[in-house]
């Protein structure tokens, strides 16, 4: 009894930690996000590339252990490669927000279809276990007998 109430009691305070950590990493990154805002207080006047590498640091530092990282690094690509363009002249305002826009739209789509796989995937396997289950229940059983002994299979 004693070891399974410091098993609850290890499990809440390790998921307490966890979440305590998750604070944190939010306050650091708004705490990077700010300073990234005082540095660059408009986000449309030119150079704009700054403050967007400005952002994308500080969104890698709080994004550790995502499992979108490889998304998120490509977004994160493509929105400076736009502020190029828009720093160069070659976008006007209303075409880099949209360009931001659906970077971000693409990015949320691709990460919920990742999702919805994995989800899809372990239902797939979670029949199959079932499945294999059911069938090794019901299968014949064939034995043979050599001697003393008996071998089924």
């Amino acid at each position: 009894m004693r070891a399974l109430l410091f098993g609850v009691g290890l499990a809440l305070y390790c998921g307490g930690c966890g979440y305590a950590m998750r604070q944190q990493i939010e306050s650091q990154l708004n705490a990077d996000l700010a300073q990234c805002n005082q540095l660059h207080p408009d986000p449309y006047r030119r150079p704009i590339k700054p403050r967007i590498q400005c952002i994308n640091e500080a969104q890698l530092k709080a994004r550790t252990g995502d499992p979108n990282i490889d998304l998120w690094t490509a977004m994160a690509a493509e929105y400076v490669v736009f502020a190029e363009m828009y720093d160069a002249g070659k976008m006007t305002r209303g075409q880099y927000t949209l360009a931001e826009s659906k970077a971000m739209s693409e990015y949320t789509s691709r990460a919920l279809q990742r999702q919805n796989s994995m989800v899809a995937n372990a239902a797939i396997i979670q029949a199959d276990g079932a499945l294999a289950q059911a069938w090794a229940a019901n299968r014949p059983v064939t034995c043979s007998r050599i001697g003393n002994t008996a071998t089924c299979y």
